[in-house]
Parts: structure tokens; C-alpha cells; sequence
């Protein structure tokens, strides 16, 4: 529009198409355009992770009302996807180590991209594990694991917060969601067992 007297050179033309298409086809602006706002930064989101929620900034801003107020200083953020939250925290806490957690490699791959978009890949860790198991077995005794890694930070000293958003959706409405989630985002990041509550009751 901005650009009337301009020919588009093909592969733009063909680029613009295909967004058009995956869009037609239902899927969420920010995988077409690979970013989404969250906390005032600017996250990269794709099929591997779900898109942060506008509600979730409430969970990272009590977060970090507590890490400031508490003087936590090592957090463990369960379930991080995007890191969208541990990497808020680390962002605006700037004396804090965060530990973030997922299943899922390849989400663990994307919330490692924002921490070094967002500077602040030195505090934080990436540990792939199915909520607290890798991590438990790296605190008894794992050889891999690196107690050096935060600096002047013990390896056994306790997190001073352990803060999640993890799957809540019952199963049985999955196919009832809207085909911009249903179709697009990763189930994994979705399913929360027969009732919605599967992950809280193994985190508790």
C-alpha cells in the first residue's frame, strides 16, 4: 500500500502467497510472522512452542514482584516453551539465575534463541526434562551436569521460586478448540490429561 508504484519481485510475490495461504488456513498471525509481544519484549514463537498468552504476563509479573521482593535468587521455570516467562524474569531481575525446564528439545531450542536475543542467555540454563525428573537426577549425582555453570550460585541451594504454566486443556475439548490452536499449536503444549489438572498434580 505504502509502495503503489513499486513491482514486487517474484519471490516476494511468492512468499505473500503462501502466508496467505497457511493463513486461510488457520494459522495464528505470530507463527506467519514469527514474533509475539510478551512483557514488553519481542519473543520468536513457531509451531514448536505455544504462542504466549496476554494472561500468562500476569503470572510473570507476580513473578517478579516476588523475585524483587524476596531477593530470590535462583528460579526454576517448569514447562518454559518459548521462555517467555524465565526469560522475562532473567530480563528484569538482574541478579537472577533461572533454570528452564521442558520437554521438549525442540522448545528448549527456541526459549535458548530469545535468551540470547534478549541478552541474558549467561543466567539462565536449559534442561530437558519431563518436569522435575532430569533435575533430579542431575542434584544425585549426574556427571554431566555442571555445578559451576551459575556463577558464585551452589548447586545446592534451593530455588526460590518454581513458577509454571504447564498443559491445562481436559483432553476430551482439544477437538472443540479453535482451528488456529487445535491445527497449529503443539499438542504437547496443550493436553492436560483427562480433567485439565494432569500436570498440576504431578508438580505438586
Amino acid at each position: 500500500m505504502s509502495h503503489g508504484d513499486e513491482r514486487a519481485a517474484e519471490n516476494t510475490v511468492r512468499a505473500y502467497e503462501a502466508l496467505i495461504k497457511k493463513r486461510l488456513n488457520s494459522a495464528p498471525v505470530a507463527y506467519l510472522t514469527g514474533r509475539r509481544e510478551f512483557m514488553g519484549l519481542d519473543f520468536e514463537v513457531d509451531e514448536r512452542v505455544l504462542i504466549p498468552r496476554p494472561e500468562t504476563e500476569i503470572l510473570a509479573e507476580e513473578a517478579v514482584a516476588f523475585v524483587k521482593k524476596t531477593g530470590a535468587r535462583r528460579v526454576l521455570d517448569l514447562c518454559a516453551g518459548s521462555g517467555c516467562i524465565g526469560v522475562s524474569l532473567a530480563y528484569y531481575c538482574e541478579n537472577l539465575f533461572v533454570t528452564a525446564s521442558d520437554v521438549s528439545a525442540g522448545a528448549l531450542e527456541a526459549a535458548r534463541r530469545n535468551a540470547e536475543r534478549l541478552g541474558v542467555a549467561d543466567r539462565i540454563e536449559f534442561v530437558e526434562s519431563d518436569l522435575f525428573e532430569s533435575l533430579y537426577e542431575r542434584h544425585m549425582g549426574d556427571t554431566h551436569y555442571d555445578p559451576t555453570y551459575f556463577r558464585g550460585v551452589s548447586a545446592d541451594e534451593k530455588y526460590g521460586l518454581i513458577v509454571s504454566n504447564p498443559p491445562y486443556i481436559p483432553r476430551a475439548e482439544l477437538s472443540s478448540l479453535p482451528a488456529s490452536v487445535k491445527d497449529w499449536e503443539p499438542r504437547l503444549a496443550l493436553d492436560g490429561g483427562e480433567d485439565g489438572l494432569g500436570f498440576y498434580r504431578r508438580i505438586f
